[in-house]
């Protein structure tokens, strides 16, 4: 009689072995170029994104592909991010309140209450949602002091003895936009040391839901990537 010796499968009653297919409605590809600072892959999110794949097209390139948690500056009640590492949700941040510059036109600096260190971290890139039911927006880094209208810029312009962050809001205090502004920023974003890494024609697929925010950074300059996205 032969003796087995490989690893055998565990046995299951029939009717407890359901299978179960994922559906999607929505296909949408786009194709993203990318070089070597950091942008979002792809640049929109699909809405009830349920799973995505990305592609390195380039035929020499690398593709570096990561992502980080965000911290969220602003935003109403409703606005959190739930992370499954830790189980924790992220909401903005009620101790913080925002100042008018000595500087620029409408420029503002976020500080903890009271005016002293908020302990942010710089952003990489700055997201916001600048109206009721409106969709996200990357924000343009400009440079604080003549910042155009919902710019941004990370430093010290008032003598404070800290960096924060610096907006323009044209509309008026961003803390008094709290019932619709949205406002945060990524910390990180991936690096050839930090990311997962696609060489040439190489692929990555996720299950990732369209509040997760994919970011990729190459080798090189017009590094075209592909995205299928499915919800």
């Amino acid at each position: 009689m032969a003796t087995l010796t490989g690893r055998t499968p565990a046995l299951m009653q029939g009717e407890l072995a359901i299978p179960v297919l994922e559906r999607f409605d929505v296909v949408k590809t786009s194709a993203v170029s990318v070089g070597t600072s950091a942008v979002a892959l792809p640049t929109n999110n699909l809405a009830n994104r349920k799973y995505i794949l990305v592609q390195n097209l380039h035929a020499s390139n690398i593709l570096y592909v990561g992502g980080s948690v965000p911290d969220v500056i602003e935003g109403s009640f409703q606005y959190t991010k739930k992370t499954r590492l830790t189980g924790d949700y992220i909401f903005p941040s009620r101790d913080l309140e925002w100042h008018v510059s000595a500087s620029g036109t409408a420029e503002y600096y976020v500080t903890a209450k009271g005016g002293g260190d908020p302990s942010l971290t710089e952003p990489v890139v700055m997201y916001a949602v600048l109206s009721s039911g409106g969709s996200e927006s990357l924000l343009t880094n400009g440079t604080m002091g003549s910042l155009s209208d919902h710019n941004w810029d990370w430093g010290d312009n008032d003598s404070l003895l800290f960096n924060t962050i610096y907006f323009r809001d044209g509309t008026g205090n961003p803390m008094a936009n709290r019932a619709w502004f949205v406002l945060y920023g990524y910390p990180t974003v991936p690096s050839s040391s930090t990311a997962i890494k696609l060489g040439p024609l190489d692929s990555l697929g996720l299950s990732l839901s369209g509040s997760c925010r994919l970011f990729g950074v190459a080798s090189g300059s017009s590094t075209t990537t592909a995205v299928m996205e499915l919800a």
